[in-house]
């Protein structure tokens, strides 16, 4: 599991902006470009689903489920090469149907099969991305800030 700790700086419509400290995970995540870095300093603004309620000032818990990455890794990576690779090599069979050369059909059949990936990755990409599956979740608070408390980082 992706765990990781902040605190919440701001609250709005059933999303939490949450200040975390930037790990050595950070480099290798397919989700950095989501998160925020403040300038000057080893912190990050992660925008997040408030399934908790989490207020302003509170100490809370993310959690990304690391199903997400194995689906983005095929997504980005596998889908696209099945897609050159299945057209590639129905370029001799479908290259008659087509009355075209196999040396014309294979390029256009790789390049067809490489868009429908890119296609395919799309839709599938939107489809998480509205069930916000692509955003981490407060999944608990670790610790309540006092009622009318800011975050204790803004002043």
């Amino acid at each position: 599991m992706a765990i990781e700790h902040g605190i919440i700086e701001r609250v709005e419509n059933g999303w939490a902006w949450v200040r975390t400290t930037r790990s050595g995970a950070c480099a290798s995540c397919d989700h950095k470009d989501h998160c925020q870095m403040v300038e000057g300093s080893d912190h990050m603004i992660v925008k997040a689903v408030n399934a908790v309620g989490a207020r302003v000032g509170d100490e809370v818990e993310l959690f990304l489920d690391p199903r997400v990455r194995f689906k983005s890794i095929f997504m980005v990576y596998v889908l696209p090469v099945i897609g050159l690779m299945v057209g590639a090599f129905s370029a001799e069979a479908l290259s008659s149907r087509l009355g075209v050369s196999v040396k014309l059909a294979m390029p256009l059949l790789s390049i067809g099969g490489f868009l429908l990936a890119y296609l395919l990755t799309r839709r599938f990409a939107g489809r998480l991305a509205a069930r916000n599956q692509l955003n981490p979740i407060i999944r608990r608070v670790r610790r309540r800030a006092p009622l009318g408390a800011g975050c204790p980082h803004c002043g």
